[in-house]
C-alpha cells in the first residue's frame, strides 16, 4: 500500500484572479517505509471558466445558417431566449410568431441558400449582411441585414430587413 499525506499553505495571490500560489509539503509512506519531503515547493492553481462562450458574431451566423437550412426549432432552441421579442413588422412581436413563421418559410422555399457576406459585432449588437437564394430561380435573390441582441450566449432581441436583388439597377456595385 501507498499513503501520501500533505498540507498546502495559501503562499500569494497572483494578480491575475484566476490564479493562486500555495506551498506544499508532503510524505508518502510505502511498505512501511516512510519518504518524508522536508523541502517546500510552489504550485501555481489556475483556475479555468468551465463555460464556453461563443463570440456573438458566431451565435448569430450559426443560428442563421440553422434557420436558412430548415432547422429553426434547432436554431431556436440553441440560440433564442425565452424572452425573445422582435421587430418585424409583419408578424407579432414574441418568440412563437416568428418561430412559427420561419418555419412556414422553409415549408414554402426550402433549399434556399443563405451566406453572410458581412458580419460586424459591437458589444452586445450584431448586425450581419447576408444574401438569400431562393430555390425557384425565378424569384429574385433578396439582400437582407440582421440586428441582434445578444446576452450571455442567446439572442434576446432581432431586427431584421430586406429588399430583393434586382436585376436591372442602375448601380453597378450591387448590394454586396
Amino acid at each position: 500500500d501507498i499513503e501520501i499525506s500533505g498540507r498546502a499553505e495559501k503562499a500569494f495571490r497572483s494578480q491575475n484572479e484566476h490564479e493562486q500560489a500555495y506551498i506544499i509539503s508532503f510524505k508518502i509512506t510505502a511498505n512501511n517505509y516512510k519518504l518524508r519531503v522536508k523541502t517546500k515547493c510552489a504550485i501555481l492553481l489556475v483556475q479555468t471558466k468551465r463555460t464556453f462562450k461563443m463570440l456573438k458574431k458566431e451565435i448569430a451566423r450559426s443560428f442563421l445558417q440553422l434557420a436558412a437550412s430548415g432547422n429553426v426549432v434547432e436554431a431556436y432552441s440553441r440560440y433564442v431566449d425565452h424572452h425573445f421579442i422582435h421587430h418585424n413588422q409583419y408578424f407579432k412581436g414574441d418568440r412563437e410568431s416568428l418561430l412559427k413563421a420561419m418555419s412556414e418559410g422553409h415549408t414554402t422555399n426550402p433549399n434556399k441558400k443563405f451566406e453572410v457576406k458581412q458580419i460586424f459585432e459591437d458589444g452586445d449588437f450584431v448586425i450581419t449582411h447576408s444574401l438569400v437564394l431562393r430555390s425557384d430561380e425565378q424569384l429574385a435573390p433578396i439582400a437582407v441585414v440582421h440586428i441582434f441582441r445578444i446576452s450571455e450566449n442567446r439572442i434576446v432581441e432581432m431586427w431584421d430587413l430586406g429588399q430583393e436583388v434586382s436585376k436591372n439597377s442602375p448601380n453597378l456595385n450591387g448590394p454586396f
